[in-house]
């Protein structure tokens, strides 16, 4: 039987480091582990991940599409009658297989968990201990989801540090997924709060949700007098009324003129 690949990040104060194991035991980092008698009883937190398909892969003709990661069940077994703080009973525990813990026989107490829609599922107060986590696949019609296949965690795991850890999240790979990374060592992000400035180009207007106004246009009102004196427009009509009285005054002149030397030269005839 080929050995289950499983990948652990392991989260202690403000780091996360990441660990790997291609044994159906999950013990944590591959260092020298403290001495067992400094387990204590203290109580272990473990999250079960299952990995994210790639969004990108075509669905192979003839297949069905895959599921999501939400509603895998996960269940957790200790394994009777190891007693992991001392020397002799973790060697034993890091030689197991599913096969051999099973028939060692497992605790009556199991719990059972489902997956998020992030594909998680979360364990807490866990005693220090070896543990059987198995999984059970949805079976909604319509889609196909991946097996995993079960495997043994020893809590608490041991750290890069080769100091314990009581918090543990172990992504499961199924069968085909290839080798894992060594170990590196990567600080745990801390999300920003602040909104970056939208970007535009040289070009670019802003959009607007402003509607166009319709200007209307107002007829332009005469100059009205200030302070008693009179506008532009009052002076020029009064200027074309003094021309024309004017001209009138002349053509009357004229035809006086000419009446009074048409009568003289009457006279001088008679």
């Amino acid at each position: 039987m080929s050995a289950l690949l499983v990948v652990l990040a392991l989260t202690f104060g403000s780091q996360q480091v990441a660990a790997s194991a291609d044994t159906a035991v999950v013990s944590g980092y591959q260092t020298l582990a403290p001495s067992t008698n400094t387990i204590g009883d203290r109580l272990n937190e473990l999250t079960i991940s299952i990995p994210h398909d790639n969004d990108y892969d075509d669905v192979p003709p003839g297949e069905l599409p895959p599921g999501g990661r939400a509603g895998y069940e996960v269940i957790i077994s200790q394994i009777s009658n190891i007693d992991i703080r001392t020397d002799e009973g973790y060697r034993y525990a890091k030689g197991l297989d599913v096969e051999r813990a099973r028939s060692r026989g497992l605790s009556e107490e199991r719990s059972i968990k489902k997956t998020d829609i992030e594909g998680q599922a979360f364990f807490g107060e866990l005693s220090p201990g070896v543990y059987l986590v198995e999984f059970k696949s949805p079976e909604t019609p319509g889609y196909r989801y991946k097996t995993f296949k079960p495997f043994i965690v020893i809590l608490p795991l041991v750290g890069k540090d080769g100091q314990w850890l009581n918090k543990a999240e172990i992504n499961a790979k199924s069968d085909g997924d290839g080798e894992i990374s060594p170990p590196t060592e990567f600080p745990n992000p801390v999300p920003s709060t602040e909104v970056p400035p939208p970007t535009r180009t040289p070009h670019e207007v802003a959009p607007t949700t402003e509607m166009p106004r319709e200007v209307e246009v107002l007829p332009r009102e005469p100059d009205r007098p200030v302070n008693g004196t009179p506008g532009r427009l009052a002076e020029t009509g009064a200027s074309v009324l003094w021309i024309v009285a004017m001209g009138l005054l002349a053509l009357l002149a004229g035809i006086i003129l000419i009446g009074r030397k048409n009568k003289n030269i009457t006279e001088d005839a008679s």
